[in-house]
């Protein structure tokens, strides 16, 4: 009886990491697109320039996306808080284009 609670233990680990590591993959991805698209937005920069700076900082935030995913107590904890801010800046961008912004 205790080695299948160790082995439902172990696949249940197994599990969690594999969705982490799919979130930090995919999730990580989303929210620096999103992120880069609201720099190029609303940075005071040249369209160029912005352009650059964005994708500049993506190495950052996807960087920082995976430390937070792998880093966070529960896998739970870690959806929210990598997809509550890339949703908050989906709608800025959308309400920003929307408003006749640039694309």
């Amino acid at each position: 009886m205790a080695k299948a609670t160790s082995q439902s233990l172990l696949l249940s680990y197994r599990l969690q990491v594999a969705l982490r590591v799919l979130l930090a993959a995919v999730g990580g991805y989303f929210a620096t697109v999103v992120t880069a698209i609201f720099l190029v937005n609303v940075l005071p920069l040249s369209r160029s320039d912005a352009v650059v700076t964005s994708a500049l900082s993506t190495f950052v935030i996807y960087t920082l996306a995976v430390i937070w995913v792998f880093s966070a107590h529960s896998l739970r904890r870690a959806t929210i808080g990598l997809l509550s801010p890339t949703l908050i800046l989906a709608v800025i961008n959308f309400i920003f284009l929307s408003l006749g912004g640039t694309q």
